[in-house]
């Protein structure tokens, strides 16, 4: 009976260094084979140990790393609020701390990187040092920095238009405008935003204009009409609509161009013409013009 039982104790235990070797070699799988890089320090902050994915994003051998701190690829101006917050840590004040920040490839390339840190302790609570759990996300900053420079570079674009720029809801409320076209209805920016296009809209009818917003899609339309400003005065306009549906969200996008001086010379062009026809008509002697080829194009 206790040649039994003792074999079978013996067993257990083999089966209990089994599972336990099995989980070793899973975590080192996990450790080494996972997508994001994974660095051990010391609270002296020196590297002890690293996986693959580390010494790939940093493009150092795992020898080379583990006679570095995170302070040897680290932007001097970056170091500061690592340190604070490797120091909140050690005192208990935080768990982990998050942030996105830039290090140095052994190639001198600059690549982003978003960190978590934890602080590691042992049984008794005591401080061991640093886990790191770093993702490389230089392609989506970059991706962010490209549209936020297209952004400035598209916002100057229509703050310096000549023209007035706004941008409509399908509802008619504005959604942005320029100072252009703020300073076209005399209105401030602030206040064209709380504005709908029913405020500003001289000619068409309401239910005309809801039409026309449900209707114009990203081939455009081009109307003339005139605007009301904020004194009551109207001017002449010529508008160009585009809409677009974005986020789910249609938006109607309106160049609007002050032609009031045009129209006036238009105007006064045809009143001259008019007044010359007539001087023309009434004359009592025949008047006739002819072009270059003999040919009469008009006469009284």
């Amino acid at each position: 009976m206790n040649t039994q039982h003792w074999k079978k104790n013996i067993s257990n235990a083999t089966a209990v260094e089994e599972a336990l070797r099995e989980s070793e070699e899973r975590f080192r799988q996990i450790f080494q084979q996972g997508p994001i890089g994974i660095m051990l320090s010391g609270l002296d902050h020196k590297i002890k140990v690293v996986n693959d994915q580390f010494c790939k994003m940093l493009g150092y051998t795992e020898q080379e790393l583990r006679s570095m701190s995170y302070k040897d690829y680290s932007f001097a101006e970056e170091i500061k609020e690592d340190q604070e917050n490797l120091q909140e840590l050690v005192k208990g004040k935080i768990t982990y701390y998050h942030r996105e920040k830039r290090v140095i490839r052994k190639n001198k390339e600059v690549i982003w990187e978003n960190l978590t840190v934890t602080l590691l302790r042992d049984k008794t609570g005591q401080p061991l040092g640093f886990l790191a759990l770093v993702e490389d996300v230089t392609k989506r900053k970059n991706a962010e920095e490209a549209l936020a420079s297209e952004a400035t570079r598209r916002r100057i674009l229509i703050e310096q238009s000549h023209d007035g720029i706004v941008v409509l809801d399908q509802d008619g409320n504005v959604y942005e405008a320029n100072q252009r076209f703020a300073e076209m209805l005399g209105y401030t920016p602030k206040e064209v935003r709380k504005l709908k296009v029913f405020d500003w809209e001289f000619l068409y009818p309401p239910e005309r204009i809801v039409e026309m917003m449900h209707t114009i899609d990203e081939k455009g339309d081009h109307l003339e009409t005139q605007h009301r400003r904020k004194d009551g005065t109207t001017y002449d306009v010529e508008i160009s609509t585009n809409g677009a549906t974005i986020a789910g969200q249609k938006l109607i996008f309106c160049v609007c161009r002050d032609i009031t001086e045009r129209k006036r010379t238009e105007q006064a062009l045809r009143t001259s013409e008019e007044k010359y026809r007539n001087i023309v008509e009434i004359a009592p002697e025949g008047i006739i013009t002819v072009n270059l080829q003999g040919q009469i194009t008009s006469c009284n």
